[in-house]
């Protein structure tokens, strides 16, 4: 009787960590080690997301008594994310048909899976769920497959967006820019705030410094070289997940991003069905979460579509 092998894998919780991290954080907004939102990674259901604000009478005339002044206002804001999945089933016969002979030979004479096929599996999966993650954080409603995103939850735009251009893009930024209001401009420095902006919208910007014609391209350089991305003294973070024409300001303590990362309902399964089944597959199945949440909407600057 030839010897068999079979593969199944079961990894929870902080196991299950290693193999979904990468493919929620490959995309540029919650980049691993240089996320552009806050990032909050243990929430097993829900995470009160708390904010307080103090009232500016905090200046009083002195005398003898102690007359208290001022008012602190507290408010929850509930983050709780989605429960997601990613069903794949693979064909051993497509593996041995299409991958390196010399690659898999020893897996065709012990019936197990190629080893480098997995990593290469793995590998393809988490681009494929980063990037979908990316465009959701953004761009995604309260749907089947998909968890709300900020551009749902900031509502109505505070500058109502045009189409984007090399020719209008330093116009349309300005307009933004001023929006920023007094409190939030006069602690900038306090402040980690991000210019994020659409893919075409970077774009233009590169375009619009290097523009020579009409002698504003920068240090008169041209089109040699990148330019920076910077506006009026703010960062220029480029996101892929924003669509097409928006810009955000804001501060990366007013954006969180939410997953179960790192609890015991984090679940990744691979499992070879042939014995089980009796068919030639192999199944992957990974069950995560992920959502968004806001706080002080009144210091979030957004540039985008009408509602």
């Amino acid at each position: 009787m030839a010897t068999t092998r079979t593969y199944t894998g079961n990894f929870e919780g902080r196991k299950a960590a290693g193999y979904i991290a990468p493919a929620l954080y490959g995309g540029k907004t919650l980049m691993s080690g240089s996320p552009q939102v806050t990032v909050h990674e243990n929430i097993k259901y829900k995470l009160n997301v708390r904010n307080f604000d103090i009232s500016d009478d905090l200046v009083a005339d002195a005398n003898c008594d102690f007359d208290p002044t001022s008012t602190i206002t507290n408010s929850d804001t509930v983050l709780q994310p989605k429960e997601l999945k990613t069903n794949l089933q693979v064909c051993f016969d497509d593996w041995f048909d299409q991958w390196e002979a010399e690659q898999i030979r020893g897996s065709r004479l012990d019936g197990g899976e190629p080893r480098e096929w997995m990593d290469f599996l793995m590998d393809r999966i988490n681009q494929r769920i980063a990037r979908r993650v990316e465009t959701l954080v953004w761009q995604g409603a309260d749907a089947t497959g998909e968890f709300e995103g900020f551009i749902s939850r900031l509502g109505a735009p505070d500058v109502t967006a045009a189409t984007i251009t090399e020719a209008n893009v330093l116009a349309e930024m300005e307009k933004l820019y001023k929006e920023i209001t007094p409190d939030v401009y006069d602690n900038m420095g306090e402040r980690n705030l991000k210019f994020a902006v659409a893919t075409n919208v970077d774009k233009a910007h590169q375009q619009a410094l290097s523009a020579t014609n009409s002698g504003q391209g920068f240090r008169t350089e041209g089109t040699v070289g990148e330019k920076p991305r910077n506006f009026l003294g703010l960062d220029l973070v480029r996101l892929p997940g924003l669509p097409a024409n928006a810009m955000v300001i804001y501060d990366q303590g007013d954006l969180h991003f939410g997953t179960n990362l790192l609890t015991d309902f984090t679940n990744v399964k691979v499992v070879d069905t042939r014995e089980t089944l009796a068919d030639n597959n192999l199944r992957l199945t990974m069950r995560y979460a992920a959502g968004t949440q806001i706080t002080n909407r009144s210091d979030i600057f957004y540039y985008g579509a009408a509602v």
